[in-house]
């Protein structure tokens, strides 16, 4: 009985750790659940994504595909950009950063990317170095996997929003613009 307890103790830990060993996760990580979404969107354009990652400094959890089906995801529950394909943006993304937390009572998670959004002519009409990090202590959770999520949630989710946020800007500023040319 002694053994079979003993056993079963080493093999939940082992899955605990093998838990925390990063692979890559579906888009619905990156994606934060309170998305503000304005009723029309702000600009009439399409917006196409396309993201590289960095070769060092980027965990094996993120790719290429989930991260530009996060940020597509992200921006359309934000209704930030329309349909006409006539005129449509494109989005770069250079992920350069992104850490899965490693064992410590502080557990970190880091995202850092590079975006460059350009018109339908290749113009850079704006640019952004987002960089967030997630912490996640002791005292939220004591089991090591549940610190390494929480602080690995909280990284995706406040880089998402703050590109959410800083795209959600840019357009409303744009489209001020416009609005001012045509009054003049």
């Amino acid at each position: 009985m002694v053994y079979s307890i003993k056993g079963l103790l080493i093999l939940l830990s082992f899955i605990l750790l093998a838990g925390c060993a990063p692979s890559a996760v579906a888009p619905v990580f990156f994606i934060p659940q309170n998305i503000q979404s304005v009723k029309k969107p702000l600009t009439p354009e399409s917006l196409s994504v396309k993201v590289t990652l960095s070769e060092s400094d980027v965990d094996a959890y993120i790719t290429e595909n989930n991260f530009k089906i996060a940020i597509e995801e992200s921006i359309r529950q934000a209704n930030l950009f329309g349909g006409d394909l006539n005129k449509p943006f494109m989005l770069m993304a250079n992920v350069y950063k992104a850490s899965f937390p490693s064992a410590g009572f502080t557990m970190t998670s880091q995202l850092c990317a590079k975006y460059t959004l350009n018109d339908q002519f290749l113009k850079e009409v704006w640019f952004k170095d987002i960089c967030y990090k997630g912490e996640a202590t002791t005292s939220e959770a004591f089991i090591g996997s549940a610190r390494a999520i929480l602080a690995f949630n909280r990284a995706n989710h406040g880089h998402m929003t703050m590109l959410i946020s800083s795209l959600r800007d840019f357009l409303e500023t744009k489209d001020n613009l416009k609005t001012e040319e045509k009054k003049q």
